[in-house]
């Protein structure tokens, strides 16, 4: 799309050939300039080769223990939507009506859940944590533009950008710092 080059399978017998049976001749994919620069290469996402392989393998075996494909993840999302839900009701209930805010709560639900599967505790209304972790991701979003997603990685280091890099990034310092404190 674009610069980008793209090759898209719509046939099942196909995507189940180049996928699955052959994925490692078909698993190489175009590196953009801002995600290599972001990524170094690394995650499962940008990388590629026999690293991403081996991440791959890795990622699927560790979400399959968090119960991704089992019931046990469903389980846990229900959980967290009933407790949230509860709460809800308790705090908004005013005079025969619920007094609906509803992106606080669908914001605090997902970030909770996201929170209960990768570290085991939710947030709590009002946590400056999760208040400070949705604004560096809104800021992270607010500063991206098209530029900072295709451009070559010369460009991105290149003083003329440099600048533009450093803005763009620095709201993952504080969510990179966040995940490390949890781990």
């Amino acid at each position: 799309m674009g610069p980008v080059p793209m090759v898209f399978i719509a046939d099942y017998d196909v995507a189940h050939e180049t996928h699955i049976k052959k994925a490692n001749v078909f698993g190489h994919r175009y590196s953009k300039g801002g995600e290599e620069y972001l990524k170094e290469g690394k995650g499962i996402i940008s990388s590629d080769g026999d690293f991403w392989q081996e991440h791959r393998r890795f990622a699927l075996k560790t979400l399959r223990d968090f119960g991704l494909g089992r019931n046990i993840m469903e389980a846990k999302i229900m959980e967290e939507y009933m407790f949230r839900f509860e709460d809800f009701k308790k705090s908004h209930w005013k005079n025969g009506a619920i007094e609906i805010h509803s992106n606080t709560f669908f914001d605090y639900l997902v970030g909770s859940i996201i929170n209960q599967l990768l570290f085991s505790e939710r947030f709590k209304y009002g946590d400056p944590e999760f208040e400070k972790l949705k604004t560096s991701l809104t800021q992270s979003i607010e500063n991206m533009s098209i530029v900072d997603a295709f451009a070559p990685m010369w460009l991105l280091k290149s003083d003329l950008m440099k600048w533009r890099t450093k803005v763009t990034l620095a709201p993952f310092d504080y969510i990179f710092g966040l995940v490390e404190k949890k781990i």
